[in-house]
């Protein structure tokens, strides 16, 4: 059986700092005989979206977000159009896709939920050129 690799994208500045337990919930809750993984850490705002094209060109089956509405809309804005899908870990302060898609909002739950690959295809908005997959908010 073929692994799927799946690209991790933390924000290590996300919501209440959940997101600074990411690297051992993976380690110990991530089915390894399904998935070979890698971290990327975002260094900048809208990091996430340069993370998430990149990895649709180097043979990634999953972006994982890992982080709040804001992270996932920035990883999602690097996936349109692409084959790629989208898992969530909820690391922010509101989590409201998350909760939208049942996700749980527990680390470790969220990784069984990509352990078992169950997948929903969801609508995205385009607001003034800038696509959101979740919350849409005005910048200055």
């Amino acid at each position: 059986m073929k692994k799927n690799n799946i690209l991790f994208i933390i924000n290590p500045i996300s919501g209440i700092g959940k997101q600074k337990l990411a690297e051992k919930a993976i380690e110990k809750v991530l089915d390894k005989n399904k998935y070979d993984y890698k971290i990327a850490y975002t260094e900048y705002a809208h990091h996430g979206t340069l993370l998430s094209l990149q990895a649709s060109i180097q043979n990634i089956d999953i972006v994982v977000a890992v982080g709040g509405d804001g992270s996932i809309n920035d990883c999602v804005r690097g996936l349109i159009g692409t084959n790629v899908t989208l898992g969530i870990i909820p690391a922010g302060s509101g989590n409201g896709l998350a909760r939208t898609l049942n996700i749980p909002l527990n680390m470790e739950a969220a990784i069984e939920v990509l352990n078992k690959r169950q997948t929903k295809v969801i609508d995205t908005i385009k607001v003034n050129n800038k696509i959101y997959a979740s919350i849409a908010g005005i910048e200055a």
